[in-house]
């Protein structure tokens, strides 16, 4: 019997949560027009949310889970800072107050 495939990380959301998650990846969508790779990333994990999302029902009312795998949860984290970015234009520089640096140039920062 073959085995079913799921991603690792395991999200649960209760139904408020999962309307905002695909709101801010509805938004993605919208403005990323001239660039096209936040499009097609919030595209892809739209998707997956609306065809792999499991519904269920608990104390708190209707709840969903999503199974990522490790790259579309890090597209996901992403996804979230940018339309943070978008809507609210932070003013604090967050990065100057990390207590570490690695020494190593990476591609995706």
């Amino acid at each position: 019997m073959a085995k079913n495939k799921v991603g690792p990380v395991a999200v649960y959301m209760s139904k408020e949560l999962l309307n905002g998650m695909l709101c801010c990846l509805d938004f993605l969508i919208a403005v990323d027009e001239k660039q096209g790779e936040w499009e097609k990333h919030a595209q892809r994990i739209k998707d997956k949310i609306l065809k792999f999302g499991r519904k269920f029902t608990n104390e708190d009312g209707e709840s969903v889970v999503i199974y990522f795998y490790e790259n579309e949860a890090a597209i996901l984290l992403k996804a979230f800072s940018l339309y943070v970015f978008l809507k609210d234009q932070p003013q604090r520089d967050y990065i100057g107050m990390m207590k570490t640096q690695k020494n190593e140039k990476t591609e995706n920062g």
